[in-house]
């Protein structure tokens, strides 16, 4: 599973990335890749990306401030700005803009 973080941590900030993808690399199920994911963090696969993305875009916010919201969005491996915007909101209950 070592393998598997190391390429999530590699690669959430590009937003083709996939569980496909970790699968395909990594040799393993998607079903099996989501309970090893599960029990070692407590959140799906999915989730467990998110969160990486949302708690650099929070790094972000703090220290680059010459990065837009766009920018940040872009950069942690969001297609869309206003998506993050929102979910940014919905998990730290500010949006990101606050942060800056």
């Amino acid at each position: 599973m070592k393998y598997v973080f190391e390429l999530i941590d590699q690669n959430f900030m590009n937003d083709d990335f996939t569980i496909q993808d970790i699968c395909e690399n990594a040799g393993i199920s998607r079903m099996n890749l989501h309970r090893k994911i599960k029990k070692r963090s407590g959140k799906s696969t999915s989730k467990y990306i998110r969160d990486l993305r949302l708690e650099k875009a929070m790094d972000l916010l703090i220290n680059d401030p010459d990065l837009n919201i766009a920018e940040i969005a872009f950069v942690v491996g969001f297609k869309d700005p206003n998506y993050f915007t929102r979910l940014f909101k919905e998990v730290y209950g500010k949006p990101p803009s606050s942060f800056q």
